[in-house]
C-alpha cells in the first residue's frame, strides 16, 4: 500500500522540488527574467498541489459512492430473496379454504 502511495505522489513531488528549484534559481538574477521565473516556479507548486488534492478528494468520494451503491444492490437482492422466499412459501403451503362452522 505505501509503495502504491508513493508512486502515485512521486510526479508531484518532482514538479514541486522543480518549482522550488527554479525559485531559487530566481533568486540569483536581477532582471526581468527573474519575475517569470518566479512565475513558472509558482506554477510548478501550485498546479501540482492541486491536482493531488483533487485526487485525493475524488478517490475518498468514490470510495464512499461505492459503499453506498454496494449498500444499496445488496438492500434490493436481499429484497428480491424474500419475495422469492414469499412466493415458494406459497407454493409449498396453499392457503386452504376452511369452515370454522
Amino acid at each position: 500500500m505505501t509503495k502504491r502511495v508513493i508512486l502515485k505522489i512521486l510526479p508531484y513531488i518532482c514538479a514541486c522540488i522543480v518549482g522550488i528549484t527554479i525559485y531559487l534559481i530566481s533568486l540569483f538574477i536581477r532582471n526581468k527574467l527573474r519575475d517569470l521565473l518566479i512565475n513558472i516556479s509558482a506554477s510548478f507548486l501550485s498546479i501540482p498541489l492541486l491536482l493531488l488534492f483533487y485526487d485525493m478528494i475524488k478517490e475518498s468520494t468514490n470510495k464512499k459512492l461505492n459503499k453506498e451503491i454496494f449498500d444499496y444492490s445488496k438492500t434490493m437482492v436481499d429484497s428480491e430473496i424474500l419475495n422469492c422466499l414469499n412466493q415458494i412459501s406459497k407454493m409449498i403451503y396453499p392457503l386452504e379454504k376452511e369452515t370454522f362452522l
